[in-house]
């Protein structure tokens, strides 16, 4: 491997490229410690070391402050950490490291997503947004799996708190009624079910 080149970046930190692709970021300081220059043959030793002593302790520590800011699956840690120019090698060393203290755990993360979003949103919904955190399909069904009864409840409250007085809606109202929920990833059916419910259950 050749340093083609050295560039300073944001900060303080520099962009050191091998073989004409970027490769990590580096200090100043650091690329003193190794006395890294354009031009030069990195040898595999050195190349090893500075992965190990430096990109991957550099990735551990992201990866524990992106954590301590919010709750993030392993996919969306991973997609972050890519964000920050490690490479695969690296991130999978992170993740695993913050893996194994429990800080990442897609299971008690997809609980936590239902139990929080399952006052206001339907399983299709939920399911689509946890599968699109890289939540495991199995993991989805499992957590989310008895959910599909309480729909109707939930539908009822939403459309109480959209509409105060049920049984006195105007048509193009109900429609808005329908399209809102449908958004939401509720039935048809069952909105009409909860409409129908509701409005009789509120005839003055």
């Amino acid at each position: 491997m050749v340093i083609t080149k050295i560039e300073p970046s944001s900060g303080k930190k520099y962009k050191v490229y091998l073989n004409d692709e970027f490769a990590f970021y580096l200090y100043k300081s650091e690329l003193k410690i190794f006395s890294l220059k354009e031009g030069q043959e990195l040898d595999e030793k050195i190349y090893k070391k500075i992965t190990e002593e430096i990109l991957t302790k550099r990735a551990k520590r992201r990866a524990l402050y992106l954590l301590e800011k919010r709750d993030l699956t392993e996919y969306e840690l991973q997609k972050k950490l890519e964000a920050d120019k490690y490479k695969e090698d690296v991130i999978k060393e992170a993740v695993a490291y913050v893996k194994g203290f429990c800080y990442i755990n897609d299971e008690a993360y997809a609980k936590r997503y239902v139990e929080y979003k399952g006052r206001t949103k339907s399983r299709r919904q939920i399911e689509a947004e946890l599968y699109k955190r890289g939540v495991d399909r199995e993991i989805i069904e499992q957590v989310i799996g008895g959910k599909e009864g309480g729909e109707t409840e939930l539908i009822e409250k939403l459309i109480l708190k959209k509409c105060g007085a049920p049984s006195q809606m105007t048509e193009k109202e109900k429609q808005k009624i329908y399209q809102y929920l449908l958004r939401k990833g509720f039935t048809f059916e069952d909105i009409s079910s909860s409409l129908h419910k509701v409005t009789t259950m509120h005839l003055t």
